[in-house]
């Protein structure tokens, strides 16, 4: 039996390798594509202008905290943020609204979309709960009317994706003084039509905002694009530029990775060192 198995490994890389498929370190096959992907000097210049969009603005640590879950559902803020901020859209809870509620508890008022769940886990006279889809079902124009006599709200998305099609149909960012959102499939960076969609996605917000935080979610691992370690998943924050430019003076070697806790704590936490400084 044993040996018909190597019979069978030998003559399935004998095929695979005619084909372009390598074997890695630990004898796993990676097809020609990935080699490709991984090797592109064509895609090494699309991650360099991805790194030259986002371009992040370094300010010190001292200035953030960290609100919500010690892992998924927590979010760390420029502490300017919450002092200045009033009310709070947050596209996605699932089951941890620890985000929120802590909001909620310092004065906030909110609402809270998600069209996966019938209530949120945690209920807060000053939170609202919509169970639709927002980017189908409700606007995110709509969802700041509730908030209209009110100048200065927090924005967080999580919503597997669908960011993409809410930034593009909202036109007033500047109505948010910080903006908290993770990014899903950054492995598509790849792909010319969905690299242009994220292109604009960031620079729209750029117009208003400044890019001050970025976490990876170790949920889903690298893709090796270009030479590059991308992440799948990153939560992205962005702080209004005229608060960003409040801030003067050198941030040191400061370590931001400290600030930051993995989403899974029973996986190894990423590095982003080589899209955000001082990592």
């Amino acid at each position: 039996m044993i040996f018909y198995r190597r019979v069978i490994r030998l003559l399935f890389f004998l095929y695979f390798r005619k084909r372009g498929f390598r074997r890695n370190q630990f004898r796993s096959i990676i097809s020609p594509i990935e080699i490709e992907v991984a090797e592109s000097k064509y895609l090494e210049q699309r991650i360099v202008e991805f790194k030259k969009i986002i371009n992040p603005t370094l300010i010190p640590i001292k200035d953030f905290m960290r609100i919500g879950s010690v892992f998924d559902g927590g979010y760390v803020v420029p502490k300017i943020a919450i002092k200045k901020s009033n009310f709070l859209v947050s596209g996605g809870i699932s089951n941890n609204n620890e985000f929120e509620i802590a909001l909620a508890k310092k004065g906030f008022v909110g609402v809270q979309i998600d069209y996966s769940i019938s209530a949120p886990p945690e209920a807060h006279s000053n939170l609202m709960f919509i169970k639709k889809i927002l980017g189908e079902e409700v606007s995110l124009k709509q969802a700041t009317r509730y908030f209209s006599k009110l100048d200065g709200g927090i924005l967080k998305l999580d919503i597997e994706g669908s960011e993409y099609k809410v930034i593009s149909d909202f036109n007033n960012f500047s109505r948010f003084n910080l903006i908290i959102i993770e990014f899903h499939y950054l492995n598509q960076i790849i792909d010319p039509k969905f690299y242009r969609k994220l292109k604009r996605s960031l620079l729209k917000i750029q117009k208003t905002h400044s890019l001050v935080y970025m976490s990876p979610n170790n949920c889903c691992g690298y893709s090796i694009i270009g030479g590059q370690p991308i992440p799948k998943l990153i939560e992205f924050t962005w702080l209004k530029t005229n608060l960003v430019n409040k801030y003067k003076g050198n941030v040191g070697k400061s370590n931001y990775r400290s600030l930051s806790s993995p989403n899974k704590p029973y996986k190894a936490h990423l590095d982003i060192s080589n899209l955000f400084p001082n990592w």
